[in-house]
């Protein structure tokens, strides 16, 4: 609709900066393809031209080529790109602007180069605070700098930065206080993923880390290293923000908090590779602080070459990583069936009951339909909803809400919870299915069929491991016990299951998650099922099987097979992130729960 407002059974409207959006739904417009992927293809696009640019912005001193090798050093941009923060990068083409005004010579300095810095302070703000913020503190780093040089030329020109410095503060410091920071006086300090400047800091770009101190050193009796070296520091000190997490009735820290709860990946990737490329560039010449300055110390040449032969390995071990990744869908927030799915809301008109949850958030919705959930992107302005009032009357099969709202239908993923309460609930009916992604329609006589749930832990499958759930913090209800473990099958490991089946029971449905592409997958029953064996789906991702009961009494165990006798290796980013456990990962099938249909 060409604007913010809340989808669907809300009213309201998002606060976030128009950029982004408004550029993917152009990109939606003239190619035709469908909003995920123009957010995506633009991120990664967005990605790649800003590290052209730091190439161009680094070869003025000679240092283009050993920006894009110092780029390769850390993982944080890269990695924040993977996790769909592509806002967040793309605010950072401002800093090819910053890169090329600021640390440009004074008297090679044009009043268009100010104008420039302008315009890339404010188009910044547009795409995401975080970039408007990291250029800013680099304005600021060049200006506290400048001062100290007794030039009168120089300073003249400082005092414009200044002026311009000031105003842009001044204004963006308004609106956060005016504007938004009050829709937060409530909220406490958030820290989603801890102090951004230790361990993620560590994790992310430990190594650029360890190479810019060097750097640091090398470069201290130079006016652009000393720049480069503070804009780090001021970058760093905001990241204690972090660590006053729970302190409420500040809303601008809170605000500040919530802007850059994940800037380990994305706040000093570009200081510490310019650092680093600077020193490590034969070529460079740059300015001395000093009459007499101390020369610079610059990386030995056996470590240059040593380092440029592992960042060249290391980008195609990187290459080879993200293509096995490919093969990992169950790393998506969607299960195959949720999309698969989505196809039979074309013939609906009305509104869907869907999970506040990232498999819940269906971008492609046919126009007729009204979905419940939003996603929480930046600020939400919600004035009314009827997301918790459905789901409480589904807790309490409260028919009537449904119908005085025209909500007949229900979407719900295996990845999420509301399925166990609609499947027990005689005033639900599934509709359609698809690999345990159901749509579910309303029965208001309360004649549907009542299924049995039934989890499977660790205890019932000795061959198993036990291997955390990455969704169990956005898990709310636990009906069946499962907690946050998953028993856990590795491929090539044969092994088999208890089971107590209801006696009248006439089919058996398991719900199981396969991990990365598998050979072959079978399920065996020696007795209870009328057909004793079963080959399962095998693509990466939530599956359910269905298998016609014979005898419930006699259907004690079920065994699985594989087709191989190994696993495959791969490296699971969730165990960087801290979602698992395990880093160095094999394929295999996680077990989740069984469900009974009686007689």
């Amino acid at each position: 609709e060409g604007n913010l407002s809340l989808p669907g059974t809300n009213a309201g409207f998002w606060t976030y900066p128009p950029a982004y959006p408004s550029v993917a739904a152009w990109v939606v417009e003239i190619t035709g393809i469908d909003a995920g992927k123009a957010v995506f293809h633009l991120g990664h696009y967005t990605l790649f031209v800003l590290l052209l640019g730091i190439i161009g912005a680094m070869d003025r001193h000679g240092a283009g080529a050993y920006a894009m090798l110092s780029m390769g050093l850390g993982l944080g941009l890269f990695a924040k790109t993977f996790d769909s923060g592509f806002p967040s990068v793309a605010s950072q083409l401002g800093l090819v602007v910053g890169l090329l005004v600021l640390f440009r010579h004074a008297e090679q300095r044009q009043r268009h180069h100010t104008l420039g810095l302008c315009l890339a302070l404010y188009s910044v703000a547009l795409i995401h605070p975080t970039g408007a913020i990291y250029l800013a503190l680099l304005l600021l780093s060049h200006v506290l700098h400048g001062l100290a040089i007794d030039k009168e030329e120089h300073r003249e020109l400082l005092r414009k930065l200044v002026y311009i410095a000031s105003a842009f503060i001044t204004i963006g410091f308004g609106v956060a206080l005016l504007v938004i920071a009050p829709r937060l006086f409530d909220e406490a300090v958030f820290s989603e993923y801890g102090w951004q400047g230790g361990r993620p800091l560590l994790v992310y770009n430990g190594v650029l880390l360890a190479f810019a101190a060097a750097a640091a050193y090398g470069l201290r009796s130079t006016l652009e290293g000393r720049i480069a070296i503070t804009w780090f520091a001021l970058l760093w000190i905001l990241s204690v923000v972090h660590l006053v997490e729970g302190l409420r009735f500040i809303p601008v820290l809170s605000l500040l908090s919530y802007t850059l709860y994940s800037m380990a990946l994305h706040a000093f990737h570009v200081p510490l590779a310019v650092l680093v490329a600077w020193w490590w560039s034969p070529n460079t010449a740059l300015t001395p602080v000093d009459e007499s300055p101390v020369k610079p110390w610059t990386m030995p040449r056996p470590v240059s070459l040593t380092m440029v032969v592992l960042i060249v390995l290391g980008s195609v071990m990187a290459q080879a990583v993200a293509i096995s990744l490919s093969e990992h869908e169950e790393l998506l927030a969607v299960s195959p069936g949720d999309l698969a799915l989505r196809e039979a809301l074309a013939d609906i008109d009305g509104a869907v009951y869907t999970e506040n949850m990232h498999w819940g958030y269906v971008w492609d919705a046919p126009h007729k339909v009204d979905m419940t959930s939003i996603p929480t992107l930046g600020l939400v302005h919600i004035d009314s909803s009827e997301h918790s009032a459905a789901t409480q009357a589904m807790f309490y099969d409260n028919t009537t809400y449904f119908i005085e709202h025209n909500m007949l239908h229900a979407l719900t993923s295996p990845l999420g919870t509301m399925q166990w309460t609609l499947a027990t609930s005689p005033y639900w009916g599934i509709e359609a299915q698809a690999d345990g992604a159901t749509l579910w329609s309303l029965l208001p006589d309360g004649n549907g069929k009542v299924l049995l749930l039934d989890g499977i832990n660790e205890a019932e499958c000795a061959a198993c491991t036990v291997r955390l759930d990455p969704w169990r913090d956005h898990k709310f209800r636990d009906p069946m016990g499962l907690g946050e473990d998953r028993p856990f099958l590795p491929e090539g490991t044969d092994g088999s299951l208890r089971i107590d089946a209801p006696s009248n029971a006439v089919e058996m449905c398991l719900t199981y998650e396969i991990i990365g592409s598998t050979g072959g997958f079978y399920l065996q029953a020696s007795r209870g099922l009328e057909r004793p064996y079963h080959g399962l789906r095998t693509d990466a991702g939530y599956h359910q099987a269905c298998f016609a009961v014979g005898n419930g009494s006699d259907l004690t165990e079920v065994a699985f097979e594989w087709d191989r006798e190994s696993p495959d290796r791969w490296l699971n980013p969730l165990g960087l992130s801290g979602r698992d456990t395990v880093l160095f990962d094999r394929t295999g099938v996680k077990l989740q729960w069984l469900t009974w249909s009686t007689v």
